[in-house]
């Protein structure tokens, strides 16, 4: 005889147990969605780190400047010594050919160093310009590096003044144009953006600075320094 079991008797859920499903199926999936916009965050956290570039502090900074400014001022210590011995070729026109491309070297590896921190980007052609304009500021120094090599043309007293005259013209005028564009390049500025009127009083000050010092010995730099010919061949 088959013996019906009651509802009682079935092993199933009751009522109860089923009304606290939904409420779990809800606190899972609020979990799992709490848990994805988590991990979606870190994500693009991290991917934010990897694309923007760790900034210097504060502190390092200053450091950094003065590093660049140190070695920028070696560079120039080297092309004035060399500038001076430029300056004692007896040829009228091929010293001040020689002077001027050595400067021209010179803004170049100036321009090197600050290239990492402000993208002064070098052209030889901006590089000749904005060295011509300082001719321009009226300033002795630098017109007087042209007057002393035209002295060379008349033999005897003018080749000797000029023999006296143009080495520490040359070295100054070096000298003066070095250290306007570390202070150009130091504060932000480019070729691009360079404006040697705004520099009229710092060339002079400068250049009496150069002046009132001694021509420093040339010696044998790490990077030789392009010869006459070569310095000649750049303007």
């Amino acid at each position: 005889m088959v013996v019906l079991a009651s509802a009682s008797d079935n092993k199933g859920p009751s009522m109860d147990h089923l009304a606290v499903l939904p409420s779990s199926a809800r606190l899972i999936s609020d979990t799992r969605s709490s848990v994805l916009r988590e991990v979606a965050e870190q994500a693009t956290r991290k991917d934010v780190d990897m694309v923007q570039p760790s900034m210097p502090t504060t502190e390092a900074v200053p450091v950094l400047d003065e590093q660049l400014d140190t070695k920028a001022s070696e560079i120039v210590e080297r092309y004035v010594a060399w500038s001076a011995a430029a300056g004692v070729i007896p040829v009228p026109l091929l010293d001040m050919l020689a002077v001027g491309g050595l400067q021209l070297h010179m803004l170049r590896r100036i321009a090197e160093i600050y290239e990492p921190v402000n993208n002064v980007h070098f052209s030889a052609e901006r590089g000749k310009a904005v060295i011509a304009s300082l001719v321009g500021t009226g300033t002795a120094t630098m017109t007087g590096v042209g007057v002393s090599s035209l002295l060379k043309t008349f033999p005897g007293v003018g080749t000797i003044l000029a023999s006296l005259s143009m080495p520490a013209l040359s070295a100054a005028a070096t000298y003066a144009i070095g250290h306007v564009f570390i202070k150009h390049f130091a504060s932000g500025g480019t070729l691009l953006n360079f404006r040697p009127e705004d520099y009229r009083e710092f060339i002079k000050a400068q250049a009496d600075k150069a002046r009132a010092r001694s021509i420093p010995t040339p010696t044998t730099p790490i990077e030789h320094p392009p010869s006459s010919k070569s310095a000649a061949g750049t303007l």
